[in-house]
């Protein structure tokens, strides 16, 4: 890494193509709140908030604030933004250099300390989304969004985070875990041991999933991602 990230040569930047309908030139979103949200379904919109801007005023107006949770915050405030924007523009180009720590809360030891904190932001977001869209009339007669976005997150908790984490320490130990315990305790009190069952079930049936979370930390994974970025610019 450079010591100085603004003499850093173009051919050394790793542009990503995580916005799957990255533009070429500025975009103004269609106001319809159905078409964004089949966009946000498709992974066409980031939920980072460091990729954003934001009129102070709009953010107050509209009370977006960041939900009190360690994990998926940003996911959360940059979805209800999406939905209460009357204009929302993406415009083109890299407009930041973005580096990766291992000092992430979205990374970190796997044990059960691990999967309990995940467990407890998946179970935060099931209350904090549907709040996104509460204030939202369209939703009243399209509630059927509010279930796709639950699974789409879900989906994302599970296999990324949660899943490789279970999977390494057995259900056993993650089952028998007090921090896990407690976790479904202060969600679903006497119903505790019959949602969580439900919920090692459904991890027993998960396929394997790989853990790769720390490998976006390495200076190999980055070096090899932008060899391939030259060879295909290089076509």
């Amino acid at each position: 890494m450079p010591d100085d990230l603004m003499s850093l040569p173009e051919n050394r930047l790793c542009p990503t193509t995580q916005d799957k309908n990255a533009p070429t030139e500025t975009v103004v979103l269609s106001s319809d709140i159905g078409k964004r949200m089949d966009g946000w379904l498709m992974h066409m919109y980031q939920g980072n908030v460091w990729g954003k801007l934001f009129r102070r005023e709009f953010l107050i107006d509209n009370e977006i604030v960041f939900p009190k949770m360690k994990m998926m915050e940003d996911i959360i405030y940059s979805l209800k933004a999406l939905l209460t924007a009357k204009t929302y523009v993406q415009m083109p180009g890299n407009f930041i250099i973005y580096r990766i720590t291992n000092e992430s809360t979205s990374r970190g030891k796997r044990n059960t300390a691990f999967v309990a904190k995940l467990l407890r932001v998946m179970l935060q977001t099931n209350i904090e989304i549907p709040k996104c869209f509460n204030s939202v009339d369209y939703f009243k007669e399209h509630p059927e969004y509010i279930t796709k976005t639950m699974k789409v997150l879900t989906a994302v908790g599970e296999t990324m985070y949660v899943g490789p984490a279970y999977q390494k320490l057995g259900r056993e130990t993650v089952e028998q875990d007090p921090l896990v315990r407690a976790v479904w305790e202060d969600f679903f009190g006497l119903q505790a041991d019959y949602v969580s069952d439900l919920w090692y079930r459904n991890m027993d049936r998960l396929p394997p999933v790989a853990d790769n979370l720390d490998m976006y930390d390495t200076y190999e994974y980055w070096e090899k991602k932008l060899e391939e970025h030259l060879a295909k610019e290089s076509e």
